[in-house]
């Protein structure tokens, strides 16, 4: 028996069809992939942004990693860079597709890491 798990698109495909008809919706779980394709930086691009706008906060942070860093920040200092990323950022063809498949009742609820509301633009751009 094979300990394969990868399946191609079709399989998900006729997964999300079968539990549809079964009156099954999924969750989706999601993570930065999408927010980095919209244009929302990476952990350690927002550590480099750091570096470069509040060199001192990030000269005092013990460990150079997104957290220490965004540590080091004030709140306002904090609030300010992730709103002008997100401000900036775009929502993609995957915030599209994922907004579709709750239109159509194949995804009920999404779970994330993420922090910023790229999805839910697609959501209220489908209506």
């Amino acid at each position: 028996m094979s300990n394969d798990f990868r399946r191609q698109i079709e399989d998900i495909v006729e997964a999300l069809k079968g539990a549809k008809q079964r009156g099954h919706a999924c969750s989706l779980l999601v993570g930065a992939g999408c927010s980095v394709e919209g244009g929302i930086p990476t952990a350690a691009n927002f550590t480099d942004l750091i570096r470069t706008r509040h060199p001192r906060a990030y000269d005092r942070a013990s460990e150079k990693t997104y957290s220490a860093c965004m540590a080091q920040l004030s709140p306002s200092e904090r609030h300010a860079l992730i709103a002008e990323q997100v401000d900036a950022a775009l929502i993609n063809w995957a915030h599209i597709g994922i907004a579709l498949l709750m239109q159509y009742g194949y995804v009920d609820r999404i779970l994330t890491t993420n922090f910023d509301p790229l999805i839910i633009r697609a959501c209220a751009l489908l209506g």
